[in-house]
């Protein structure tokens, strides 16, 4: 009796960890993430011609004359993110609502860019507002 009381208690406390580690429409299911990739044009492109010089996209391959703008600060109301090697950015944690996505190439403190996305509850949005859930 004795060992099938401690194995009950050691699976209790193994399942109430597994539900505290993974969550059980805790703080995460309240809160979204913004992710994307900033391009330049790339100004040495042969015929580039007119085009918008900085693009913010859900696709990991630049388009045809554009290169990733590593380095670049990404803000999202008060969350700051600064692109990798790819042009990647990953702003975790927001509440759910309509923000300005501020991209600023070269870090003079002015915006080069500026879209507005819509974060909800429990989802990624990509880009400039493509949406998938869960991350």
């Amino acid at each position: 009796m004795m060992r099938l009381v401690g194995s009950t208690i050691i699976v209790v406390v193994v399942v109430g960890l597994v539900v505290g580690l993974v969550g059980c429409g805790g703080e995460g299911a309240n809160v979204g993430t913004a992710k994307g990739y900033v391009y330049e044009l790339d100004v040495g492109a042969p015929g580039v011609a007119v085009a918008p010089p900085i693009i913010i996209s859900a696709s990991p391959t630049p388009p045809e004359g554009y290169v990733p703008a590593v380095g670049a600060v990404v803000t999202l109301g008060e969350e700051l993110a600064i692109t990798n090697s790819l042009g990647f950015y990953v702003l975790s944690d927001l509440p759910p609502g309509e923000y300005e996505l501020e991209v600023d190439i070269d870090d003079d403190g002015v915006v080069d860019i500026a879209v507005t996305i819509t974060i909800a509850a429990g989802e990624t949005t990509w880009g400039t507002g493509h949406s998938e859930g869960g991350d």
